[in-house]
């Protein structure tokens, strides 16, 4: 009986101490925090830099017929080993609108930007847009997840970029909100 106890101890030390490796081995974040602060009208289309371009926020249309509001990439790509990709609902491949403390991270519905619709955020408040940027620095594909905080107006008019913030550990997740 002696026997048994020791043996079965001796396994339970043995992968109480493999988990305590593991959890060890995990790479600690190095999250970059921006305040962008801009407002984005008819007239005053903005960007904030992107992986390889610059992530444009647009507002169209008028008054009368209604506006729009979305993100698109500049026409000038630059030379380098990256995209962004934008986290989209699976079903309409449109950006998702998050909440706080959402986790952004290799689950879910990645999609390169060409041009997204941000009218899903319209009136609701401060929501989160999550994106992530693939690199390929040694060859190999290595993802940094990020977020942009977002508020558009019921009407649209006016779209506000208020931060962002990026996880610059490869294949480490960050949470809407979280700054450090």
């Amino acid at each position: 009986m002696m026997r048994k106890f020791k043996f079965v101890y001796a396994v339970l030390m043995l992968a109480a101490m493999t988990a305590c490796e593991k959890a060890n081995n995990t790479k600690p974040d190095k999250i970059t925090f921006e305040q962008v602060n801009k407002t984005v009208t008819l007239t005053n289309s903005d960007s904030i830099s992107g992986a390889c371009q610059h992530l444009v926020f647009s507002v169209a249309g008028n008054a009368a017929d209604g506006f729009q509001a979305y993100i698109s990439s500049d026409s000038v790509i630059m030379l380098c080993d990256g995209s962004d990709q934008f986290l989209v609902y699976e079903t309409t491949n449109q950006i998702k609108a998050l909440g706080e403390n959402t986790e952004v991270s290799e689950h879910g519905t990645w999609k390169r930007i060409t041009w997204f619709s941000l009218d899903q955020f319209a009136g609701k408040g401060e929501k989160y847009v999550g994106y992530r940027i693939l690199s390929f620095p040694d060859g190999n594909s290595k993802y940094y997840y990020g977020w942009i905080k977002l508020e558009l107006s019921a009407g649209m008019e006016n779209l506000k970029i208020i931060n962002r913030a990026t996880n610059y550990t490869e294949f480490n997740p960050i949470s809407t909100g979280q700054v450090e």
